[in-house]
């Protein structure tokens, strides 16, 4: 098996996925991603993404955090499986089933991901247990939440 064929299979070993159900607390229709530049689409997504992670109880640790040019999205806390999660948030303005949007972590974002956790570890000299989700806006909406992405990173 190639590394193209390895990018792929990571996908295969996702199997958790929590169901996105639109709740009254939260109106995901507050921003319009359809005319913002590609960085405004990036940030108002990852501001949907931490809402939509706070309905789901999970505490927001930290944003945008940057270790030179390997960046967290969100680093957050778990509180019902008590762990750390590191959040990647991909955003696209319209919604394709063809072009799903968790392809879009691939093996280099998928090493600046281990980049950024092994610093953010260093840092923070932490030892407890984590995982990386990734959460995929679109439309004004979160779309996919995929728990724990099944790759070990640290």
């Amino acid at each position: 098996m190639g590394e193209e064929d390895a990018d792929a299979m990571v996908y295969f070993r996702t199997p958790l996925r929590k169901p996105i159900q639109k709740t009254p607390e939260a109106d995901y229709g507050l921003m319009s991603l359809m005319t913002a530049s590609t960085q405004e689409t990036g940030r108002r997504g990852e501001l949907l993404a931490v809402e939509y992670l706070r309905l789901q109880k999970f505490q927001i640790r930290e944003q945008n955090v940057r270790f030179g040019r390997f960046e967290l999205d969100i680093v957050a806390y778990d509180p019902q499986e008590k762990m750390i999660v590191f959040v990647e948030v991909k955003t696209r303005s319209r919604f394709d089933e063809r072009y799903p949007i968790r392809t879009a972590v691939d093996r280099r974002k998928r090493h600046a991901l281990q980049q950024g956790i092994f610093r953010w570890v260093h840092h923070h000299n932490y030892d407890g247990p984590a995982r990386i989700d990734i959460v995929c806006v679109a439309e004004n909406r979160v779309v996919d939440h995929i728990v724990n992405t099944g790759a070990v990173f640290y």
